[in-house]
């Protein structure tokens, strides 16, 4: 009988608000794993209950949660980092539930999922939605490493400025620009309290290196889970991730995987969610590669 039960799971780390979706029967679970900040800024227009329903809609047993110390879920959490991921949250809701298990995660969700699949004996699919690449490229510049000249050249491209007519772009482009005139000032009027260095040496703790990805999702390969990345192509992530599958140890790791490793890009921002649309197709294109298939 398909059910729809609220609950408080025990962790290490408090209590855990989860929502489990779907027959009670099911043989196979999901788990969807919200972006970080505040509950109301990644799940709008309630897109990953949504979610999460039209998984259990497809024979899993799914459930969404708050992170321990967010949302429902008492306690209080300062911060969160890309550098220090809820995987554990991810692996409690999962051993819940039981049964082979596909990690949805969203953005921090993303990253939280990945960390947790290490963790899984019996996990079956990983779906990363805009997981936060890793800056960098193959040949794209940080923007701290940008000079003034560069910058201006970039922002004004005939290419960049024909497509403001869109205004998910427009909103994009205004915020790329204003981050890359927040780094060209650093360099030209260096703080003394906050070096360069020191800030890059900040980000580069927030983000996962490109080997280290590779080596985590080739271990999930090796084990024959499915994985599945998913991007916007006006993510903020997105033109990374698409540089560096292009070359490099990436682009090598998706030949090898063959059709283990699947990468989906759609039209407009999943990292936002900025419009149903966006929101609609998130929903289709993981719902249609987690459909049950003869394998």
């Amino acid at each position: 009988m398909t059910t729809e039960e609220a609950r408080f799971l025990d962790t290490d780390l408090g209590p855990v608000f989860m929502i489990a979706t779907g027959d009670e029967s099911a043989t196979k679970s999901a788990v969807v794993c919200s972006g970080g900040w505040y509950v109301g800024s990644t799940n709008a227009n309630r897109v990953l209950i949504r979610l999460a329903r039209a998984i259990a809609g497809l024979g899993y047993r799914s459930a969404r949660f708050d992170w321990h110390g967010a949302g429902q879920s008492p306690g209080h959490v300062e911060r969160f980092s890309l550098g220090e991921p809820f995987g554990d949250d991810v692996v409690a809701v999962a051993k819940e539930l039981g049964g082979p298990t596909t990690l949805v995660g969203v953005c921090f969700g993303s990253r939280c999922a990945l960390e947790a699949a290490q963790h899984l004996d019996d996990l079956e699919a990983l779906v990363l939605v805009s997981f936060p690449f890793p800056v960098g490229g193959t040949r794209t510049k940080r923007a701290d490493q940008l000079g003034a000249r560069d910058a201006v050249r970039s922002a004004f491209r005939p290419e960049v400025v024909k497509g403001l007519l869109d205004p998910n772009a427009r909103r994009l482009y205004w915020k790329w620009v204003t981050l890359k005139w927040r780094a060209v000032k650093k360099r030209l009027f260096p703080s003394k309290a906050a070096p360069a260095k020191r800030v890059r040496e900040k980000v580069a703790d927030q983000t996962m290196s490109i080997p280290q990805l590779v080596k985590e999702v080739n271990a999930l390969v090796q084990r024959d889970v499915r994985v599945l990345f998913l991007y916007g192509d006006s993510d903020g992530h997105y033109d990374h991730f698409a540089e560096s599958a292009q070359e490099g140890p990436l682009a090598q790791l998706l030949e090898r995987a063959g059709d283990r490793i699947a990468v989906h890009p759609v039209s407009g921002d999943l990292s936002g969610f900025a419009t149903l649309e966006s929101q609609e197709r998130m929903i289709s294109e993981i719902t249609g590669w987690m459909a049950p298939r003869d394998r």
